[in-house]
């Protein structure tokens, strides 16, 4: 699996913990908290079942169930907000740009430092794919949300999400790709091909190359892959003629997926995404973490989550911010 973690299960039926998820079952879902990131995380059967085919096939016995729990670390998955006797518990969303194990990996430590730093209870959550946490959004399941530009200003007004923050210095930039060796050079070579892309409502990743694609005429197959990771391995073992991205995700890849393609073609900047809070959230409680993440690079422990985020990081946002995507004229998600 490539990622080995240690962890205590909390319950595993109907102990203490926030509710399972609506649509699992009660007595095959486990909640736990990861003994390094603290975070709590929810694994349900459909999670389970998404990434069975990964557990390594020669491993002990009393090591089998591990990697396919932990290894999951995104179980993070599903539900929407948790309440439980005491202080409210809040969900803190990320869209799935990345494989489970990645996003667990690269946010748990933010979700922690925002826990102690602000003493607000929260959850790291996330989903399968894109449509299910672009379905998520619309339901208002999230109480903080990472949600890309198209979402953002899609639910702003319904079910309602305020901006907190955005990545300092940063614009989002879509991209295509092809393998390194491939023939394609130009938008005019994908006439007829198959292209890879996250999803159907990515923002930078589909939104944009598709764009430019229809812009020019360009007649082709779309595949979707659910994340950006898959995208890339997709083009890279030969399933697509191409893939979208954004350039973050890209340079954010393992070298050895990453050196076997090139970039043909990369859109405009635009405002990147946002974390945004539910208009059900408490102002102060909002208030607390955006001042927390605007806050990570003053000290050495935050910086070090912005390097993991591969952020510079975080300021204040407010909706105006995002007029450069609304003049794009997007029908809503």
């Amino acid at each position: 699996m490539g990622l080995w973690i240690r962890s205590h299960l909390q319950t595993a039926d109907r102990g203490s913990g926030p509710p399972v998820p609506k649509g699992s079952d009660p007595f095959l879902a486990l909640r736990f908290t990861d003994s390094i990131l603290d975070v709590p995380i929810v694994l349900t059967p459909a999670t389970i079942a998404c990434h069975a085919s990964t557990m390594p096939t020669r491993q002990p016995k009393r090591l089998l169930i591990l990697p396919l729990l932990l290894g999951l670390l995104s179980g993070l998955l599903l539900a929407g907000s948790t309440r439980a006797d005491g202080p409210a518990t809040y969900t803190f969303a990320i869209v799935p740009q990345h494989s489970a194990i990645r996003t667990a990996e690269t946010w748990g430590p933010l979700v922690k430092y925002l826990r102690r730093k602000t003493g607000v209870k929260l959850e790291l959550r996330s989903a399968r794919n894109i449509p299910e946490y672009t379905e998520n959004l619309r339901r208002g399941a999230y109480d903080f949300g990472y949600m890309n530009p198209h979402q953002f200003i899609s639910f702003e007004q319904d079910p309602g999400y305020r901006p907190l923050v955005r990545a300092r210095d940063k614009r989002i930039t879509g991209i295509l790709v092809v393998a390194k060796e491939s023939p394609i050079h130009g938008l005019k070579d994908l006439e007829g091909k198959t292209i890879a892309f996250p999803s159907a409502n990515a923002f930078g990743a589909t939104t944009l190359p598709r764009q430019a694609l229809n812009s020019a005429g360009i007649r082709y197959t779309p595949r979707f892959a659910t994340t950006h990771d898959a995208t890339y391995l997709d083009v890279a073992a030969g399933f697509s003629s191409a893939g979208g991205g954004v350039l973050r995700t890209f340079r954010n890849m393992k070298p050895a997926v990453r050196d076997k393609l090139r970039i043909i073609w990369q859109s405009e900047g635009h405002t990147p995404h946002v974390v945004a809070a539910a208009k059900t959230v408490p102002p102060t409680v909002a208030a607390a973490i955006s001042q927390a993440l605007t806050g990570l690079e003053q000290s050495p422990a935050g910086r070090k989550i912005l390097a993991g985020l591969k952020l510079k990081g975080f300021t204040a946002a407010n909706s105006a911010d995002w007029d450069d995507v609304r003049a794009l004229n997007l029908p809503p998600l």
